[in-house]
């Protein structure tokens, strides 16, 4: 990865999603299981929850 954005922390599923930019991708991270793919951003960029 080198350029990501758009960090949200989603409590209920202890999980980091964020955007990989350059490869047009989600992706997540968790504490257990570490950094996967979350999917296919089709080219959007950042991310938000809606409390």
């Amino acid at each position: 990865m080198k350029f990501t954005e758009g960090p949200v922390w989603l409590p209920d599923e202890q999980k980091l999603i964020f955007s990989d930019i350059p490869n047009s991708m989600l992706m997540q991270w968790k504490k257990e299981g570490g950094l996967s793919k979350f999917r296919k951003s089709e080219s959007a960029n950042g991310n938000i929850l809606d409390l």
